[in-house]
């Protein structure tokens, strides 16, 4: 394994000497995506100039919410060349991002111009523009959840935290487990979480997982001072509220990477991808995320007794809680913030799709191989690659793809003033257990005074 990756980094290395640097590039096709490497002659140029994507338009306004106010103006310049914002006349200026376009064409080759100078340019792309590539490769999801972060207030949902969301900033409607679970290896974790050998490390009748549904369990009896209902109905107790039902029942979880969700550690032989795929709609909206396991039903006993001593009488109750059916649900936050002061590459993208700098992906084999975290895909792009990537050789838009990185979405909501972060909730799934978990919770002694 790692002797062809080594042999592939020869190859990409090779090619970097013609300037053109291999590339992962999908074709929609009836059933799906396919995947293939561009290389050669077929590899991609990186763009001459520095070039970033765009952050000029803006998101439409928020009913009931006022826009910002425009940014003051700035006073007339001496200088007869230069505007008030500081940038040289017959340019177009970005406002407060302090962005400089050239005023552009089109020409009839479908190259964008600038008209002073009469000759092909990078073509512009907007952060706005997203959506309409993710759609453009049919993921529908992360187009619709791309557009509600940009359409949102800006919110920030950091990494861990178990606040309750505002309606806002909370989606229970979109991610059905049945879709979720039709992608990659991801069934294979969501049935690994109620498998029941006591020895397997995330599911639900592990020593580690009783001991978290004890503490759940003690929680519950003490708000209710050892008098609880029973039967018990987590999601009639917690008003139809999954938010109040992950706060209070929920007790085991596991992990799905990119891994899970692509199908597994890509190969590729003879430039085809074998076992997996490169990017899917899931990966695109979700990436990596939990499934959780929370107490949908339990019969809750409590025994009363008095103990009899030299010192007196004590006054006892004992609980015993049988869990008899869980609730299972995918959990996520929509967000971009980063673990590591290196941003995370998301891809090259344009109005049209999506392409994956090929020396990413072999970074990504190389780290999978000596252990690192399955989870991180997708490795910062080279300084070389961290430009617009031109696949033909004519600057055409539809061939032309920026970088983009969760720092974008940073830098773009601290300009606008919006990008919304969400929770994200899946439908629930009532599982009866083949072999109920039986906890007995500590015994409670008071003495008794008449």
């Amino acid at each position: 394994m790692l002797g062809n990756i080594i042999s592939s980094l020869q190859r990409y290395s090779d090619e970097l000497h013609r300037d053109r640097h291999p590339y992962l590039k999908p074709e929609v096709q009836l059933f799906g995506l396919k995947w293939t490497v561009k290389e050669a002659g077929f590899g991609c140029r990186p763009s001459p100039t520095q070039t970033s994507i765009e952050m000029l338009k803006n998101p439409p306004p928020i009913f009931g919410v006022a826009p910002p106010p425009p940014p003051p103006s700035a006073p007339p310049s001496s200088n007869p060349g230069i505007n008030g914002n500081g940038a040289a006349k017959g340019t177009t200026h970005a406002g407060a991002a302090g962005i400089q376009r050239p005023s552009l064409a089109q020409n009839s080759n479908g190259n964008i111009i600038d008209k002073k100078e009469n000759c092909p340019v990078v073509p512009p792309f907007d952060m706005l523009d997203l959506p309409t590539g993710m759609r453009a490769m049919g993921f529908t999801k992360a187009a619709y959840c791309a557009d509600r972060w940009f359409r949102g207030q800006a919110h920030v949902i950091k990494d861990g935290s178990a606040d309750i969301e505002s309606l806002q900033f909370l989606d229970t409607d979109t991610f059905k487990l049945d879709w979720i679970l039709s992608f990659g290896l991801v069934k294979r974790k969501f049935d690994a979480l109620k498998d029941a050998d006591t020895n397997a490390p995330e599911n639900i009748y592990n020593n580690k997982s009783r001991e978290a549904l004890k503490n759940v369990l003690k929680r519950f009896v003490d708000k209710h001072n050892n008098s609880c209902p029973s039967p018990l109905s987590t999601w009639s107790y917690s008003e139809q509220d999954i938010q109040k039902l992950h706060r209070d029942f929920q007790f085991q979880r596991i992990k799905v990477t990119m891994v899970d969700v692509l199908g597994g550690i890509l190969e590729i032989s003879q430039g085809k991808i074998k076992n997996s795929q490169i990017m899917n709609d899931l990966a695109a909206s979700l990436a990596n995320f939990y499934f959780y396991a929370a107490v949908a039903h339990a019969t809750v006993r409590t025994r009363r007794y008095m103990r009899y001593g030299s010192e007196g009488q004590t006054k006892c109750t004992q609980t015993t809680v049988e869990v008899s059916h869980i609730y299972v649900y995918a959990k996520d936050v929509y967000s971009f913030n980063d673990e590591t002061q290196t941003s995370q590459y998301l891809g090259h993208w344009n109005r049209y799709g999506v392409i994956i700098s090929a020396e990413s992906y072999a970074a990504s084999l190389l780290e999978k191989e000596h252990g690192s975290r399955s989870e991180i895909y997708l490795p910062p792009v080279p300084k070389n690659l961290d430009r617009p990537l031109d696949t033909g050789n004519s600057l055409l838009a539809k061939q032309v793809y920026y970088p983009v990185r969760n720092k974008d979405f940073e830098t773009w909501r601290h300009l606008k003033n919006r990008g919304g972060d969400f929770a994200i909730f899946s439908d629930t799934r009532k599982i009866k257990l083949a072999k109920p978990i039986t906890i007995d919770l500590d015994e409670i002694c008071e003495i008794y005074r008449r």
